[in-house]
C-alpha cells in the first residue's frame, strides 16, 4: 500500500492539475502522475475505471476494487 505522505502534498498536486487544465482550456479536470493516482486509489480517494472488454478482463485480469465499464468497440 502506498502512503500518501510519499507523494509531495497530494492536495496541492490536484489543485495544480485543475489549474493547469483550466488555463489550457482542457475539457476535463486535469492529469496527475500514475504514482499519485495509485496512492489516491489505494486510500479510497479515487476510483479506477477499467474500460477494457469483458473478454480482456477475463483473460488478462483486473485490479481488485476497480469499476468495469466496457468500452463499446
Amino acid at each position: 500500500m502506498t502512503d500518501l505522505s510519499e507523494t509531495a502534498n497530494w492536495a496541492e498536486s490536484l489543485d495544480s492539475a485543475r489549474a493547469l487544465a483550466r488555463a489550457s482550456g482542457l475539457p476535463y479536470a486535469g492529469g496527475i502522475s500514475p504514482v499519485l493516482a495509485w496512492a489516491l486509489f489505494e486510500q479510497g480517494q479515487a476510483l479506477l475505471v477499467d474500460v477494457r472488454s469483458t473478454e480482456e478482463r477475463k483473460f488478462v485480469g483486473h485490479v481488485p476494487g476497480s469499476l468495469h465499464v466496457a468500452w463499446a468497440t
